[in-house]
């Protein structure tokens, strides 16, 4: 029996040894949620990368060989030879023009970008940008005197009256399918209070998103030779309106009827001008053609934006100074060379996956607690382009963090996942952190390479993620170490404590069973 007790004791102590040491594990996980950081490794790369990260990534087992000789011989075939990237072959009668790729910005053609020329009415993607940024689709927009009767006689117009009354998401559709003047400068004194003030908003708007050659000082685009953009800035203002639902769902729109209003008794339909959407008299249809904006006055000539996506390749074409039927033919021969040339890959299905997805502890940025709204997290899909014919291996993620977070829909961009083939950016997914009030517990752990740089970058990621963040998450750290102790201590209780008080029980009554036994004898 005292050999038995021994044994028991001894394999109690040892139970309770391991309880203590996963007590003191959860302990001290939770007190460490707070500081969110990200797992990743430090790679050689060239001077002008040393602010970015690079994930690690899942290879196969052919590729996990030693890594300085896998550098040298990447090096040694990146020498030897030099990836040919696509080249346009054919000629274009547009002044200017350029091709990107709507998700990561990739110039895929380009014809004097950088020109300063005048934009006539694509000033309307402009200002229906500044619109939806600024205001609800069922705000009531009233038509002023100035609005009616301060455009250029004979420009366009859809016959609205001073004091008649519509909603922005009518004036909207007028802007950007009928390309209705007078509407785009109801929509400019409604926004900012006067044209002038929402040409300050249009300007710093373009300033934002990195136009360097465009300048605004009406809604409409009427010509005014302090107005003016280049094919490139156009191409940046359309990539970003591409990025709004809303925008989206207006440019992709080929008819639409103005409903019965305050001065108005009778519907007034209106058709997209863009007639790639449609098939005219200046061009054919053209299938690919999810959208745009067209322009003309005497100066500018004529100008075109146009969207396209075909096999998960969407592409932005932009021409200016062109005539009526080469704005159309130029904008077919560029999107005719995109869509032969690249093809999308999804980065779900890249084998470069981010190695927070296989994280130890978490699921990829989501919550110890399994919420839907977690602190950090990423786009939820995203492609990249790659010229046909080239290899997914070669492509490069790596991630940018910035040192002032900029703001979308109440999140912060803390940064960016990009992903990059032959030195060029080829696909992007931002890093969102949630301004959420009701914080949750999220995991990552970062490696110390031991350079400044990478010292740097920790210190921007901290500094990213709020400190509010971590002072909010103190007491959910306070009620996990509780809970977590209670449930251990609930499992001591009932695979320890109470069996022993079971055993020792049914000892005592056996015990007494046979002493009563003896006493009646």
């Amino acid at each position: 029996m005292d050999i038995m007790n021994d044994q028991t004791k001894r394999g109690n102590c040892i139970i309770m040894k391991r309880i203590l040491t996963m007590i003191l594990a959860a302990t001290l996980l939770l007190s460490n949620i707070g500081f969110t950081t990200v797992h990743a490794e430090t790679t050689k790369m060239n001077s002008s990368q040393t602010s970015i990260i690079e994930f690690t990534a899942n290879v196969s087992a052919e590729d996990t060989t030693d890594a300085s000789d896998t550098s040298d011989k990447k090096t040694t075939d990146t020498d030897s030879k030099k990836f040919k990237w696509p080249k346009f072959k054919d000629s274009l009668t547009s002044e200017a023009a350029i091709l990107i790729d709507a998700s990561s910005g990739l110039i895929l053609y380009e014809k004097n970008a950088h020109e300063k020329l005048y934009p006539a009415s694509i000033t309307k993607i402009m200002t229906t940008l500044v619109a939806l940024d600024n205001c609800s689709l069922n705000e009531i927009v009233t038509f002023s005197h100035n609005a009616v009767f301060g455009i250029e006689p004979g420009s366009t117009h859809i016959a609205r009256q001073e004091g008649e009354q519509l909603t922005m998401e009518q004036c909207l559709y007028a802007v950007m399918l009928a390309s209705a003047n007078e509407v785009a400068s109801a929509v400019g004194e409604h926004v900012g209070g006067t044209i002038d003030n929402f040409a300050d908003m249009m300007n710093a708007k373009a300033k934002e998103l990195g136009c360097e050659n465009t300048h605004f000082v009406n809604a409409h685009g009427l010509h005014n030779d302090d107005h003016y953009t280049c094919a490139y800035d156009m191409a940046l203002i359309s990539q970003e309106a591409m990025k709004n639902e809303t925008f989206r769902k207006i440019t992709g729109t080929k008819t639409y009827v103005i409903p019965v209003t305050n001065k108005c008794d009778t519907e007034f339909p209106i058709a997209t001008h863009q007639q790639l959407m449609l098939g005219y008299k200046l061009t054919k249809k053209y299938d690919a053609c999810i959208g745009g904006k067209t322009g003309y006055t005497n100066t500018a000539r004529n100008t075109l934006v146009s969207f396209a996506s075909k096999d998960g390749v969407e592409l932005i074409c932009v021409v200016m100074k062109s005539t009526a039927t080469d704005q159309y033919k130029d904008t077919i021969k560029l999107f005719d060379f995109g869509f032969d040339n690249y093809e999308a890959f999804s980065v779900d299905e890249s084998d470069a996956t981010l190695s927070m997805d296989n994280s130890i502890l978490f699921t990829r940025f989501n919550s110890i607690f399994d919420t839907s709204t977690p602190l950090i997290y990423t786009d939820n899909s995203s492609n990249y382009i790659l010229p046909v014919g080239a290899s997914q291996k070669d492509v490069i993620q790596s991630m940018n963090l910035y040192d002032t977070p900029k703001v979308q829909s109440n999140n912060e961009i803390i940064g960016d996942i990009t992903y990059t083939f032959d030195s060029k950016t080829i696909g992007k997914l931002n890093i969102y952190y949630s301004a959420s009030d009701k914080p949750t517990l999220e995991s990552v752990a970062l490696l110390d390479s031991g350079t400044s740089t990478d010292e740097s970058v920790t210190s921007t990621l901290s500094s990213a993620v709020s400190a509010k963040a971590k002072k909010d998450i103190k007491p959910f750290i306070i009620i996990g170490v509780i809970a977590v102790f209670i449930i251990l201590f609930l499992i001591y209780y009932f695979t320890i404590v109470y069996p022993r008080k079971k055993r020792r029980k049914a000892y005592y009554q056996k015990k007494f069973a046979r002493h009563f036994d003896d006493f009646n004898l």
